[in-house]
């Protein structure tokens, strides 16, 4: 199962929001393909925003 929680409530999604949850989305995917499995997601400006986690499965790399 994988899960992914972003609060979009703050300055960071104001103008442009779903470039911001891009970001993210494409962030987690990152270090989801370097092994990890759970970690907190932060917005451009630094505040943590939301969590993700990936379990009952083996990481799996993503292609570039």
């Amino acid at each position: 199962m994988f899960t992914l929680r972003i609060e979009t409530r703050n300055a960071a999604f104001s103008d442009d929001p779903s470039s911001e949850v891009c970001r993210i989305v494409l962030e987690v995917a990152e270090r989801i393909g370097a092994g990890a499995t759970e970690g907190r997601v932060h917005d451009e400006n630094g505040n943590c925003v939301g969590r993700f986690k990936l379990t009952g499965t083996p990481a799996v790399k993503v292609a570039p």
